[in-house]
């Protein structure tokens, strides 16, 4: 059974099936491409020229650590705003145990900050990796993979170690 006629056209006209409303001049159908070949895509092709400078690895890394120092930046300025008092939770505390707020944010940050690296050192070597196997991806997709899967691999590193 031919294409056409399992729709219910007329082989070759391009129709509607009768009865379906579709009441416009009959012709042939368009052609909506000039070449039906098929063509394989492979850089061993004559017809493809290669493209010098396509990979582009120094704005990768530049992407990769800016996924990481933009949001850094934001969040050590939102912790800037705190005031230095500890809050109304520590008001008991006559030992001085409870920290400010911003000196326990900063104990919190040199305490995961060998995580925050070997995410970094990961996202890093992840991005070179992508660039390397495709030049198809920009830098600022590339380097945000890379981010996600340094920042996935460092805490699942971390959480396997328990540290």
């Amino acid at each position: 059974m031919s294409y056409d006629r399992w729709l219910g056209r007329t082989p070759g006209t391009g129709h509607s099936p009768p009865g379906s409303g579709d009441d416009h001049e009959p012709g042939p159908a368009p052609r909506r491409r000039s070449d039906w070949r098929v063509v394989r895509h492979s850089p061993e092709r004559e017809d493809l020229e290669p493209v010098e400078g396509e990979k582009r690895y120094g704005r990768t890394i530049a992407w990769t650590l800016a996924w990481y120092v933009v949001p850094l930046a934001l969040f050590t300025g939102w912790t800037m705003l705190f005031a230095d008092d500890s809050g109304p939770a520590c008001y008991g505390q006559v030992d001085g145990s409870c920290p400010s707020v911003p000196s326990a944010v900063l104990g919190a940050f040199t305490n995961g900050l060998p995580q925050l690296c070997a995410a970094l050192m990961i996202s890093l070597l992840s991005a070179l990796l992508i660039r390397l196997g495709s030049g198809a991806w920009r830098p600022v997709t590339a380097a945000f993979a890379a981010a996600v899967i340094g920042a996935g691999a460092s805490t699942l590193l971390f959480s396997a170690i328990g540290t």
